[in-house]
């Protein structure tokens, strides 16, 4: 029969591995300031490479900034690295949407190369991909050609502009799994057709035998 200590020691386990992962989940004021270095000089490449979104970019990096230096005044440590961490949310509420562009438009040009997604027909294939690719260059249009004058403006632009290539990219994901399913189902269906013929053939010769 288990002992009581033997059924606990599962327990025991999570419970542990619970709370060492709620540690390293919680925030300090340090790796709150790492975060912060990190996410102005995000902020200020975007700026950079799109300059005409930096008047936007530079009133809300002022703004947060204001609600971080703040933070950084508070006595109790955990109070701090909170606000700390909540200032870090709220500047990157701008630069992340720049960064989702980035990652979605990276993914698409991988999404457009995948030998499962190319392995579908064009008719499937060929219109999605080139709704994609018209996705990346609309969001590229709108966004050069954009003139937002507040933090406000500026998220909200990014926001439709990415939204759409999201979906874009969410499209070839979709057929690219589907075309995973098909050949993963398709070599289950090869390999139960070979065991079979195997088998056959295997009594066959035995049958002759006799």
């Amino acid at each position: 029969m288990m002992s009581l200590t033997t059924r606990l020691r599962p327990l025991a386990l999570a419970l542990l591995l619970a709370l060492t992962g709620a540690l390293a989940c919680k925030a300090s004021a340090e790796s709150e300031a790492k975060r912060w270095t990190e996410n102005v000089q995000s902020l200020k490449r975007y700026a950079s490479e799109y300059p005409n979104f930096k008047l936007a970019m530079d009133a809300h990096l002022a703004e947060v900034t204001r609600e971080f230096e703040a933070a950084e005044a508070l006595a109790d440590e955990q109070q701090k690295a909170d606000a700390m961490q909540a200032a870090n949310a709220r500047l990157k509420e701008l630069a992340g949407q720049f960064t989702r562009l980035d990652r979605e438009t990276r993914a698409i040009e991988r999404l457009k190369r995948d030998s499962d997604l190319l392995s579908l027909s064009a008719r499937v294939a060929t219109p999605a991909i080139r709704r994609a690719e018209e996705a990346v260059r609309e969001a590229d249009v709108r966004l050069r050609g954009a003139n937002p004058q507040t933090p406000l403006e500026a998220t909200a632009l990014l926001k439709a502009v990415v939204a759409k290539v999201d979906d874009a990219a969410r499209e070839l994901r979709r057929l690219r799994d589907r075309a995973k399913r098909e050949r993963k189902k398709a070599s289950s269906a090869s390999e139960t057709t070979t065991k079979t013929t195997t088998k056959t053939t295997t009594k066959k010769t035995v049958n002759n035998l006799h």
